[in-house]
């Protein structure tokens, strides 16, 4: 967790990226709103026009790890909290009701379908509470059962803690986060411990275990008989009968496809289909009864979570990068995509997939990562949306094979000229075994289609990995710079061709001592460039590449890490990081301003302003520091407990000018925002404290058309326009209250001859 160091009224917190795979979507009875676990929040969208409706949200520092609906009343929803708390809320409007405080983790929930009186109709997944004779603690998980009208009745704050502690426990030992069903009529409790499944008949008040050869890896039940449908980790399906008898060996069908593990398993309302997923990348959709299957290819990575809206004609998936599918059932199509901040991983070598760390473009204002494989994303972050994703590799995804992950080529740097009008892109692969591959691509926004489109593509720029890629800022000729692990960089500028088409290519080439070239900066007005070598920091004549000045390192035994020129009134400063030093260059007077000593990960530079940021590494934290090339002391200082990686970090500018207006203090935040990603991929913010408002509002009622209406037609105007000398028509209502009361629910509406009576007078006198 982010803490402040000093008095400033900036706030540090986290606001997406959370991984939203833990649990299946969840869909209203009417399937127009998607409930989604996201972090310390449930986000709400609506499935007509993908936005985000609203947030559910009871600023706690704790994650939602489960949702669900109210037995008692299907307009609610409980959450589940790491915090022990249970939460019911309203989804019509997003206001929270009620909450009961267990005191204790709890990770899953499910309700009885069928309820009677005095009958337990809520199980919760928690871990063990007791501890083994030799008095260590046991990490196996277990279900409680309780009833939901009980624990609502004798809730009392202090005394909710005990509810749960007192309640049975029906299944032991079940693996980690394990998924608990109750079958169709609510006669069996059904989770699951590695290679059994656990069965918890009611009637007969015993636990069945039945085996299998491999681990159990998901589990459905079926909706209208007594069913069970298992995966497990080498792709097989199996499907269970008779599982609730304790004399009799259960009776199962094999079903398998899949490769590898199946990750999550879904019956249809009606259960003749059973949906299936794995890291395939496939929808399997099988017939039960004929055991036929249908798949659903090519869907852009590894599926997590699958499930259908009550309607069972869209198919909804969650993919491992955060991003949910809708898929049509009539023609198999992706009809929409939903999803905020989304994730970029790379299997072969088992990290996080960022490695172009966080790009600020131009053109929109929004926040440019790596997203997918082979994918580039603009994440808008004051709207928590994505607005544009770009292909760069124009790939497929592939899934692994004998389980070896498959090397697949990835975006390693990205950049933008000053405009926004030209992206420029560094994609590679090696394997290790075949030849490298290396490519820069530069692309050229198209403003009738509102993305990028390739232009020009060099292979390869370079003979050896690129180090580093960063563009010319201000006005004049475009210009990229590259620099390699062979020492060389290269200047790329645009030229006309013969079709009179703009295409880019290489306009000097140089390189110093033959020493490894690690990064480089334009200075602001673009007329000069430092490129940093391991043990030299060189500065040279853009326009001629000429070698201007060369400087050294404080000490012998450092080497040199990252370089910024400064800017917006301290373009002479230049700001170089070593290995052990933060140094501060003034260029008029070739002297060190100021340098302190710092291990430093990371230099942010705003380009709309002179303020910096550091990521600076102590023994066991991490701090981020804000400050001016001018003074040493930094602005702002916020740490955080451990030493996690940040992968990358951005400034960007306010967009909430109400909050910039009511800030008093004349600091940075008034004009700019802090966005950095930490090694779990989830986006923080530093800045003002920003007013909690809703993302988009749903349809107002005004905008829908009643059956009045949409046979008489809508009134073009307000209340009819009475002349001077011109009595008023003497109406009961005036055609805007009667249109209003028409809007209502028609047992609330007065009797129609009255209604009648007084619409045709109004009509009348327009």
């Amino acid at each position: 967790t982010w803490s402040k160091m000093n008095g400033t009224k900036c706030l540090v917190e986290a606001f997406d990226g959370f991984s939203i795979g833990i649990q299946k979507p969840l869909f209203t009875k009417d399937s127009k709103l998607l409930l989604l676990c996201c972090g310390e929040k449930v986000k709400v969208y609506s499935t007509v026009t993908g936005k985000l409706v609203r947030l559910l949200s009871a600023q706690s520092k704790s994650h939602v790890t489960c949702i669900t609906f109210n037995p008692l009343n299907l307009t609610q929803v409980i959450s589940l909290t790491e915090d022990g708390k249970m939460r019911f809320w309203d989804c019509t409007d997003g206001s929270l009701l009620n909450f009961i405080d267990f005191n204790q983790p709890l990770y899953y929930l499910c309700t009885r379908p069928i309820r009677t009186k005095g009958q337990m109709d809520l199980a919760l997944l928690r871990k063990c509470q007791r501890t083994k004779p030799n008095k260590e603690r046991d990490d196996s998980w277990e279900v409680a059962c309780l009833s939901l009208k009980d624990v609502l009745r004798k809730h009392r704050g202090e005394e909710s803690a005990g509810i749960l502690a007192t309640a049975p426990i029906l299944l032991k030992r079940l693996s980690s986060h394990s998924t608990i069903v109750f079958t169709h009529k609510g006669d069996h409790l059904v989770g699951y411990s590695k290679r059994k499944i656990l069965v918890y008949s009611f009637l007969l008040d015993t636990v069945i275990s039945h085996s299998q050869d491999h681990h159990v890896t998901c589990l459905a039940a079926h909706p209208n008989r007594d069913s069970l449908a298992t995966g497990n980790s080498i792709g097989e399906i199996l499907i269970w009968y008779n599982f609730g008898n304790p004399l009799e060996a259960p009776v199962k069908s094999k079903l398998h496809w899949h490769a590898h593990q199946v990750n999550d398993l879904h019956f249809t309302s009606s259960g003749a289909n059973l949906f299936s997923v794995g890291i395939e990348g496939v929808v399997v959709s099988w017939h039960v009864e004929s055991r036929k299957k249908h798949f659903i290819p090519r869907l852009g990575g590894s599926i997590q979570r699958v499930t259908t809206n009550p309607l069972d004609d869209l198919i909804v998936i969650t993919l491992n990068s955060n991003i949910i599918k809708f898929l049509s059932v009539r023609n198999n199509k992706v009809e929409r995509i939903l999803g905020g901040l989304y994730r970029a991983y790379l299997e072969h070598i088992g990290k996080n997939g960022v490695l172009t760390g966080l790009v600020r473009s131009p053109m929109n204002e929004c926040i440019a990562l790596n997203s997918s494989l082979g994918h580039i994303q603009f994440y808008h972050p004051a709207k928590q949306e994505l607005m544009m994703e770009v292909n760069a590799t124009n790939l497929n995804y592939v899934s692994q094979a004998d389980n070896k992950p498959l090397v697949p080529t990835v975006i390693s740097f990205v950049t933008f000229s000053s405009d926004g009008q030209w992206m420029a892109t560094v994609e590679s692969r090696d394997d290790e075994v075949t030849t490298p591959e290396l490519r820069m691509k530069v692309w050229q926004f198209k403003a009738e289609i509102q993305t990028y489109e390739l232009n020009s593509l060099m292979d390869p720029p370079h003979y050896s990995p690129i180090t580093s890629l960063s563009s010319r800022p201000g006005g004049g000729s475009y210009l990229f710079v590259s620099t390699a692990s062979d020492g060389h960089f290269k200047l790329w500028t645009t030229e006309t061709a013969k079709d009179n088409r703009q295409r880019w290519y290489c306009q000097a080439e140089s390189y110093y001592l033959k020493e490894v070239a690690i990064g480089s900066a334009f200075s602001q007005d673009g007329s000069l460039l430092a490129v940093v070598y391991n043990s030299h920091l060189t500065l040279w004549k853009v326009s001629t590449c000429e070698l201007k000045k060369v400087v050294a390192p404080i000490t012998q035994s450092e080497m040199f890490k990252h370089v910024c020129f400064s800017c917006c009134g301290s373009d002479h400063f230049l700001v170089v990081t070593s290995s052990n030093h933060l140094t501060v260059w003034n260029l008029l007077t070739d002297a060190v301003c100021w340098s302190v000593r710092a291990v430093i990960d990371h230099i942010i530079l705003s380009p709309c302003s002179g303020y910096l940021a550091a990521v600076v590494r102590a023994e066991e934290s991490l701090k981020m520091c804000v400050f001016t090339p001018k003074q040493c002391a930094p602005l702002d200082i916020y740490e955080c407990g451990d030493s996690t990686a940040i992968l990358g970090a951005v400034f960007m500018k306010n967009l909430d000018t109400a909050a910039s207006i009511a800030s008093n203090e004349d600091c940075w935040s008034k004009e700019l925002t802090l966005y950095f990603l930490n090694q779990d991929q989830v986006m923080y913010r530093i800045g003002l404290p920003i007013k909690k408002h809703t993302t988009e509002t749903l349809p107002p009622k005004e905008a829908t058309q009643t059956s009045f209406e949409q046979i008489f037609g809508k009134h073009p105007g307000g209340k009819p326009v009475v002349k001077e000398g011109e009595d008023a028509p003497h109406s009961v209502f005036s055609t805007q209250d009667l249109l209003k009361v028409l809007s209502g629910p028609p047992h609330t509406l007065p009797p129609m001859s009255v209604l009648c009576k007084a619409f045709f007078k109004s009509v009348d006198k327009t």
